[in-house]
């Protein structure tokens, strides 16, 4: 009954990855992967303190979504960049 929270979080995240490989071009990804584990740890601050699952919606699904989909993708970005074409491992 409570599997959404998570699932929501996960599929909210993953449906806007192109949005935050557009932002991260545009302030670097530096700023944009410590945005998301900004938006990560208030999300979690935030969630133990609800009253009741309903509010989870707002403060865990939408903002650890996409935090944690943020971190996921420039993760992936950065392993790519970090392993030039040349590379025998590439």
């Amino acid at each position: 009954k409570k599997g959404w929270i998570a699932g929501l979080a996960q599929g909210l995240g993953s449906f806007l990855s192109p949005l935050y490989i557009c932002l991260s071009k545009a302030i670097g990804i530096k700023k944009t992967f410590s945005f998301g584990v900004f938006l990560c740890f208030i999300s979690l601050l935030t969630s133990s303190f609800v009253p009741n699952e309903h509010y989870l919606f707002i403060t865990y699904s939408i903002p650890f979504g996409i935090g944690s989909s943020i971190i996921f993708v420039l993760g992936s970005i950065v392993t790519g960049l970090y392993y030039p074409p040349s590379n025998k491992w590439h």
